[in-house]
């Protein structure tokens, strides 16, 4: 984790001469910025442009996350650091009977959804506020020997926005840049 580090003004002016340690603080500050290290300066939720739901996929993660449990399980978690609205895609299945996804937002759930085999394509349009907390959560029907849940191709999309942070991925997640 990049530590902030402050540049004076007397290093900016006119006739100042350039030092690999000012282009170091340089190079990384933006980085302590982004993950929020002790002392750098904070972005304001209100920075960032409102987000409609559409269909621009603005993160894409192909990996698979399973689980054998009945009881839900966190599959993908995101904070906004914008409002408006957000198309939520996911894919739940099972090897072995149903496998169900919740969704939340701010802890209070919007949808359950199922899915059995190689799994079932859903999508939602999610109102969201700055700061907002979108999971989906999975889990099986009932418990047996080799069975488990899936969930996969988890996709935020918009109406051409970009969203803000970089949501975690899900398995071996990437960001689409289509």
């Amino acid at each position: 984790m990049p530590d902030w580090n402050d540049i004076g003004d007397e290093e900016l002016d006119a006739g100042s001469p350039l030092t690999s340690s000012l282009f170091t603080r340089l190079a990384r500050n933006p980085e302590a910025i982004a993950i929020g290290a002790p002392g750098a300066p904070r972005l304001m939720p209100g920075a960032f442009p409102e987000i409609t739901a559409g269909d621009e996929v603005r993160f894409l993660s192909v990996g698979v996350m399973t689980s054998p449990s009945q009881i839900y399980s966190d599959g993908f978690r995101w904070t906004s650091l914008q409002a408006g609205s957000v198309r939520l895609r996911f894919v739940i299945g099972s090897n072995s009977g149903l496998a169900y996804a919740r969704v939340y937002v701010d802890d209070v759930t919007v949808g359950t959804f199922s899915g059995s085999g190689a799994g079932v394509a859903h999508s939602v349009d999610l109102p969201i506020s700055a700061n907002s907390e979108i999971r989906v959560a999975f889990r099986l029907d009932n418990q047996g020997a080799d069975r488990f849940a899936s969930l996969s191709n988890v996709q935020l999309s918009t109406g051409g926005e970009w969203v803000f942070p970089v949501p975690p991925a899900v398995g071996a997640g990437k960001w689409s840049f289509q």
